[in-house]
């Protein structure tokens, strides 16, 4: 059982407010400008306050694959192994995603995080992503069912289609 409390979802940027609009648009939310170069995204009305995204300005440029962290906390849950050695939280109060998936990598870890988002789509495409500003570096393949892009930033993130009846179901939204 796992005991601590979802406390922050958190990205470090070179401009922070600039990711936040981006994100917030992306995601349908509203930027708070904190007035010291930090912001947060706010969640859609009628969704939780857990749900917000705190983008905190940063001195030096992203080097590595992401910049998206956690300062995490859960209460509950039930740790499950899933398909292809990865494992997941579900169930979890707290959370701002249903689910918490830890995917295994080819190599050890050498830049600040290897978190990164996963979003569902409101259409088929991620169009709507790429002209608010993200770079589509993997359509669907042989390999994977969904598009891989990057924030206007260079942070990697996934982007799912919407669930189709009969059709392979897309991961759970939140970070993988």
């Amino acid at each position: 059982m796992i005991t601590a409390r979802f406390k922050d979802l958190c990205m470090d940027a070179t401009d922070a407010l600039s990711l936040g609009r981006f994100w917030a648009g992306a995601l349908g939310g509203t930027v708070t400008d904190l007035g010291d170069g930090a912001c947060r995204i706010d969640p859609p009305p009628g969704r939780p306050r857990t749900e917000a995204i705190w983008v905190n300005p940063m001195p030096e440029p992203r080097t590595g694959r992401t910049r998206v962290r956690l300062d995490p906390g859960i209460v509950g849950g039930t740790v499950e192994q899933l398909d292809g050695g990865a494992a997941g939280i579900r169930d979890a109060a707290d959370l701002p995603w249903p689910t918490w998936i830890f995917q295994p990598v080819p190599g050890p870890k050498t830049v600040k995080n290897r978190a990164h988002w996963d979003v569902t789509t409101a259409v088929p495409t991620p169009d709507a992503l790429v002209e608010a500003g993200a770079t589509l570096d993997r359509s669907p393949d042989d390999e994977i069912y969904w598009w891989v892009l990057r924030d206007p930033e260079g942070n990697e993130f996934c982007a799912f289609a919407p669930k189709r009846t009969g059709a392979q179901s897309p991961a759970p939204a939140g970070v993988a």
